[in-house]
């Protein structure tokens, strides 16, 4: 009955495996590694530009409240004067829920600011754009602080994470540490050391490797990602295993039902 037993468990574990091969998604995709002197500059830290069809969070906060409010009026009348309650991140800032929220850059890359009119922005960073509309404002209050932001920018996140989806890019520097910590953070059977990433440059898409468990990972041109890049992360070839053909998976359940039955038999007879 032992022997019955042993067996039953060792047909379950050996019943369970299939090939790597058949679950990773972009297998043919050779892996990178990426080996830069340890003591150089970072090489890879984006500047985004802001573009036509860009949507844009723009709060200006003042001392005085009720002289900044005019510049405020399209925030306002989605979520109150409660300002502060934007730039933190506590109101819903999804466009795609909120179609009237933000400023949207028009073809021409002027976006239509309450009390200061069209205004070009596209071809600026975030940083230029707000020390412009700062600068604009002095007109008009003193001490005043814009805080400007992207609203529709994003990159994708699936695969062995706790959350896959969307992940929003709110501002120029977004790196795979942080994305991944919003998307949930990795799983038991994730594999760190050979994510992908799938980039858009010049109309033409690329493919990269990176591996969390090197250092190099800092000097990657993927650390930071990019409007647009979808990661990927292979499961190991353990979670591979636990995935079945019907005909295992069935044979599985039985098998189980087996030794429980041998397992309860052979507690019975002692």
């Amino acid at each position: 009955m032992k022997k019955l037993l042993f067996f039953s468990i060792s047909l379950v574990l050996l019943s369970s495996c299939v090939p790597h091969t058949k679950l990773v998604n972009f297998n043919e995709v050779p892996p990178e590694e990426f080996t830069l002197d340890e003591k150089a500059a970072i090489p890879n830290l984006p500047e985004l530009h802001i573009q036509p069809d860009d949507r844009l969070s723009i709060v200006v906060s003042a001392f005085d409240e009720e002289a900044a409010e005019p510049f405020n009026q399209r925030n306002s009348a989605l979520f109150g004067r409660n300002n502060a309650n934007i730039i933190n991140n506590q109101v819903n800032l999804n466009p795609a829920t909120n179609p009237l929220l933000g400023y949207l850059v028009d073809q021409q890359g002027y976006i239509d600011f309450p009390v200061l009119g069209p205004i070009k922005v596209s071809g600026m960073t975030i940083e230029a754009a707000t020390e412009m509309i700062a600068g604009m404002l002095g007109n008009y209050l003193e001490d005043s602080v814009v805080d400007m932001r992207y609203l529709n920018r994003k990159a994708t996140i699936f695969g062995e994470v706790g959350s896959p989806g969307n992940i929003g890019m709110d501002r120029d520097r977004l790196t795979i540490l942080d994305a991944l910590e919003r998307a949930g953070g990795l799983t038991s059977y994730s594999n760190r050391s050979n994510l992908l990433i799938v980039r858009e440059v010049d109309n033409q898409r690329e493919f990269g490797r990176i591996n969390l468990q090197s250092k190099d990972i800092f000097t990657s041109p993927y650390f930071y990602l990019h409007h647009n890049d979808i990661v990927y992360v292979e499961p190991l070839k353990a979670k591979t295993a636990s995935v079945q053909s019907p005909f295992l998976r069935y044979l599985t359940y039985a098998t189980g039902v087996l030794s429980t039955a041998t397992l309860v038999y052979t507690l019975i007879r002692r």
